[in-house]
């Protein structure tokens, strides 16, 4: 995979470079407790952009992203559309023989993995001679592999990169994602804050919940579990008051409409005044729609990806 095939290929990097110069000190990405500004976002984006310069990754190479929700996966994103590397999104599904073919298929010199994967990447890692860099970002699992860098020792101990000149390519992805975000906030010029639902290995939840909001200069909130059930779902989109919500296939529409008749059965309705938009990458139906109507006026848009 080059970059000019990844579904995500376009001058990211300038835009978000751009809206870190201009918005410092408003948050970028949230999640569970690390609010990450706009300025640190990018900081910090740099400090990983100058470890993969280091180890020759940049364009014409791919890095393999296998890490849970979180703000370190946004943040690694960032960095590889710095250096100008392909950005290779692993499902957490994938293991030994699986995951070996999808790495070696997309010629991966780099992954940057959670350390509740340690162990399956430890067991295939001979299997994988063409990876020249390991990264691993500490979730208070497994302790820091022997091949592997710490995620937060490499922002610590490199000084940022400085930023690249841009590189426009064409990518129909990210053309779908921008239209469908401009198209939902009808021109008008409000703060928005997404909560997107992933897994953002699933390259549409990826670019709608998280490239399109920041290129906007928005701000974006993702849940570290892989699978969400729907009142995790709703607590977050109250406590976080988010102006939109990116789902995929988990949870359900009729399972989301459920937890909300059942908060409002028990006398605790959530309150989701904040929340205008929900964008939906399955469809939900017109009975799951009014019956959202009823609990608030939320514009539901059913979105398809491109194939």
């Amino acid at each position: 995979m080059s970059p000019a095939d990844s579904p995500f290929a376009s001058d990211t990097a300038s835009r978000w470079e751009g809206h870190a110069d201009g918005l410092r000190r408003r948050i970028a990405i949230a999640c569970g407790d690390t609010d990450r500004l706009w300025r640190d976002f990018e900081r910090r984006a740099a400090c990983v952009a100058s470890l993969l310069h280091a180890y020759d990754i940049g364009p014409g190479t791919s890095i393999a992203f296998y890490l849970q929700d979180s703000v370190e996966y946004v943040e690694a994103l960032f960095a590889a559309f710095k250096v100008g590397a392909t950005p290779l999104t692993v499902a957490s599904r994938f293991r030994s023989d699986d995951l070996v073919s999808r790495l070696i298929e997309a010629r991966a010199e780099a992954v940057v993995f959670h350390g509740s994967y340690a162990a399956r990447l430890w067991e295939i890692r001979d299997r994988l001679p063409a990876v020249r860099l390991w990264v691993q970002v500490d979730d208070g699992t497994e302790a820091l592999l022997d091949f592997s860098l710490d995620f937060e020792q490499c922002i610590t101990g490199h000084e940022p990169a400085p930023r690249a000149e841009a590189r426009e390519q064409a990518s129909g992805l990210l053309e779908w994602c921008h239209e469908a975000y401009a198209t939902g906030a009808g021109g008008s010029a409000e703060d928005r804050l997404t909560l997107v639902v992933g897994p953002l290995s699933d390259p549409a939840q990826l670019a709608l919940g998280v490239l399109a909001p920041l290129a906007h200069g928005d701000s974006v909130a993702t849940i570290r579990q892989p699978m969400v059930e729907p009142h995790r779902l709703w607590t977050e989109a109250e406590d976080r008051a988010a102006t939109d919500i990116v789902l995929g296939r988990q949870p359900g529409g009729a399972a989301a409409i459920e937890a909300l008749d059942e908060a409002e059965r028990l006398g605790s309705p959530y309150d989701l005044a904040s929340v205008r938009r929900i964008y939906a990458t399955t469809a939900w139906g017109t009975e799951v729609n009014a019956a959202l109507a009823r609990h608030a006026p939320i514009e539901l848009i059913e979105v398809t990806p491109p194939t």
